[in-house]
């Protein structure tokens, strides 16, 4: 597998069109699992080489607890960063909207995702934070506590 090196653009999508949600929606493996996300208010973010959308992610509300609900990175531009910019840039949005507490729940051998979070700060916790079930049945929840100022590093 050849691998692209990129400076990706990571921005967060305020204006969402029909062609947009298609195209995101057309990264992920599991294609049900994002349109479900997409129940709950949500923000999304992306990550761009030039004009090719080459990563998403979003961050949910369900059931009075913020959730990063789903990250994706195309195969040929994975081991860039790329998930990384992307769960940085949701941290930072969480930030600016006061939110406190962030919580994760990936697939349970996802072990790239669940070491980029955890140094990130966020801590294993077996308790769900949301009524709602993961449609993986992933069991494993993580949690970040957010202060006022986020730790430069993450800047």
């Amino acid at each position: 597998m050849e691998v692209l090196e990129i400076k990706p653009i990571i921005t967060h999508v305020k204006t969402k069109t029909a062609d947009w949600k298609n195209e995101f929606i057309a990264l992920y493996p599991e294609p049900l699992f994002i349109e479900k996300a997409l129940e709950y208010p949500h923000a999304n973010f992306a990550a761009f080489n030039k004009e090719e959308l080459v990563g998403h992610s979003l961050i949910q509300y369900i059931d009075g607890k913020w959730i990063f609900g789903a990250l994706v990175v195309k195969v040929e531009f994975r081991e860039q960063g790329i998930g990384k910019a992307l769960t940085k840039i949701r941290i930072d949005y969480a930030e600016k909207h006061g939110i406190t507490k962030l919580w994760y729940t990936p697939k349970n051998d996802n072990l790239v995702s669940i070491c980029c979070h955890v140094g990130l700060g966020f801590e294993k916790t077996c308790a769900s934070p949301s009524k709602t079930k993961h449609i993986f049945g992933a069991t494993n929840w993580y949690y970040l506590e957010i202060s006022n100022t986020l730790d430069p590093q993450l800047n």
